[in-house]
């Protein structure tokens, strides 16, 4: 247990020219350390004095980024004890063999995943996008991005493009049991026909590294998929997913 003023862990000083808020590098470089598993369940931080003067920052700045992670149970801010850790996060698998979606999945073997969703809209379809469905590109698609977390951190984020009349109105739905394919199926009849899929190796954007934890650029692998619904192949999704350092991704063939 860490329970001393000295801290036993490499910390990255808060860089004063980065775009990114100081109290935001802070909260994801102690977040990185929580996931990796370097900071451990009932580990105590050292004082916000200690700390700030580590990362080169104020007590301010390192209080802020300490509330962050108190919202979300990943440390405990206790009276007269500290900042202790107050979760530990395990390796997540997702089996891409099956047709079952990572919510699904991670239900299935009795984790309930939190799911955000920050974007539902109408919206032009995006030249990739376009290229990938092999479509055209004047024409508007619905647009929806999950962000799924498993005990405070974020393992997924999930950005889906649907093309085709079949999905109009999507953009205004709630999802059912925050499922896109049972949603689809139980508003506009249509079911799941195949997915392709295919892994990648991309750098994380700001905006994507915030959400997951990590520096940005940092290496995150990318599973793209396209989905069809229906047999002429009119009604399509393309789906990109970026995966947390905390999960594990299985494969096998037969």
């Amino acid at each position: 247990m860490i329970d001393n003023d000295d801290i036993p862990f490499a910390v990255i000083p808060v860089d004063k020219a980065s775009p990114v808020p100081a109290y935001i590098q802070v909260e994801q470089d102690l977040r990185r350390k929580i996931v990796s598993g370097i900071l451990k369940k009932d580990d105590q931080l050292p004082r916000e004095t200690i700390l700030a003067t580590r990362y080169h920052t104020s007590r301010v700045t390192i209080r802020k980024a300490l509330n962050i992670l108190a919202e979300e149970g990943l440390v405990l801010r206790l009276h007269g004890l500290g900042t202790l850790i107050g979760a530990s996060v395990n390796k997540i698998s997702c089996n891409l063999n099956v047709m079952k979606s990572v919510v699904t999945q991670l239900i299935s073997s009795g984790i309930v995943p939190i799911v955000q969703i920050d974007r539902q809209e109408l919206i032009n379809i995006p030249e990739f996008v376009a290229n990938e469905l092999r479509t055209i590109e004047a024409q508007k698609v619905i647009y929806l991005r999950r962000i799924i977390k498993v005990g405070g951190v974020t393992i997924a984020i999930n950005s889906s493009w649907f093309v085709g009349k079949k999905f109009m109105g999507l953009e205004n739905i709630k999802l059912i049991d925050n499922s896109v394919w049972k949603t689809i199926r139980e508003h506009f009849g249509l079911e799941l026909i195949n997915v392709k899929n295919k892994i990648d190796l991309v750098h994380a954007t700001l905006d994507e590294a915030r959400l997951l934890g990590v520096k940005e650029k940092s290496p995150t692998l990318r599973l793209q998929g396209i989905l069809h619904y229906d047999n002429d192949g009119t009604s399509a999704e393309y789906t990109s997913t970026l995966w947390g350092e905390n999960v594990t991704l299985s494969y096998s063939s037969s």
